[in-house]
C-alpha cells in the first residue's frame, strides 16, 4: 500500500488489516489515515463474492454430509442444520476469506486521501 499523503509505501500485515475493519489506514510514516478505495468492480463484483460464498461452501458441505450418511436425506439436512456441522462449515469458510479478502485489499485496492467531509466526521 502507498500513502496518499507521503507516498511510503508499507504492507498490509494481519495486524493493520484486523486493526482496521472499516479500512482505516494510519500511514506508519506520517501517521495520517487514509481509506481503501471502492468502486464498481469491488461492490459489484466482490462484495456479492463474499457474501455468497459461505452459502456456496455450507451447501457443498451438505452435499458432502448427505453422501457420507445417505440413508435418510430428510434427517440428514435436519441434523446438519441443527447441530454443530452448519456452524462448523460457516466459521471454515469465513477461515478461507478473510485471507483472500486480505489479499484482495493489499494488492487491487489502492489508498485514497479523505474528503474534506470525511475529515470533519
Amino acid at each position: 500500500m502507498i500513502c496518499p499523503f507521503c507516498q511510503h509505501s508499507f504492507s498490509l500485515t494481519w495486524r493493520r488489516y484486523w486493526s482496521a475493519p472499516l479500512a482505516k489506514h494510519a500511514c506508519p510514516r506520517c501517521g495520517r489515515k487514509s481509506k481503501l478505495s471502492t468502486g464498481l468492480i469491488y461492490w459489484g463484483v466482490y462484495v456479492p463474492l463474499l457474501i455468497a460464498a459461505p452459502f456456496a461452501i455450507i451447501f457443498i458441505a451438505l452435499l458432502a454430509y448427505g453422501f457420507a450418511f445417505p440413508n435418510n436425506l430428510e434427517e440428514n439436512i435436519v441434523s446438519f442444520l441443527c447441530g454443530p456441522w452448519l456452524l462448523i462449515a460457516w466459521l471454515g469458510a469465513c477461515a478461507l476469506l478473510f485471507p483472500i479478502d486480505r489479499m484482495v485489499d493489499a494488492r487491487f485496492r489502492r489508498l485514497k486521501a479523505p474528503t474534506d467531509e470525511e475529515r470533519a466526521v
